[in-house]
């Protein structure tokens, strides 16, 4: 088999409960933005339907999960002690890509 870099997937979500929605989605902007500014990787926000008190970040197509979770880490850090503040649980996944699929139209 081809020895090749795989491709990650990370999904972050926390639940707001009743924490300030706009403090926290600042907090989580600028967070996103730095990460962005040293990865190139554009993060999504999510807020799920019938929960709009949970949130979801993801970052998809890392090539390079050591590099991104190295900057990740860092910028958390910076935020962490704000998180912990509010009572937030960031708790994140990582998946590797086993397959993609594309349908031609």
């Amino acid at each position: 088999m081809e020895d090749k870099q795989q491709v990650c997937h990370y999904f972050i979500y926390y639940t707001l409960g009743a924490r300030d929605k706009d403090e926290v989605f600042n907090l989580t902007l600028n967070l996103m933005q730095k990460i962005k500014e040293e990865t190139g990787i554009s993060g999504r926000l999510l807020e799920k339907g019938d929960i709009a008190t949970t949130w979801l970040e993801i970052y998809e197509g890392i090539q390079d999960s050591e590099a991104f979770e190295t900057v990740m880490t860092l910028h958390e850090k910076d935020w962490h002690n704000a998180y912990d503040t509010m009572g937030l649980e960031r708790i994140t996944e990582k998946f590797t890509e086993l397959a993609c699929l594309f349908l031609k139209s």
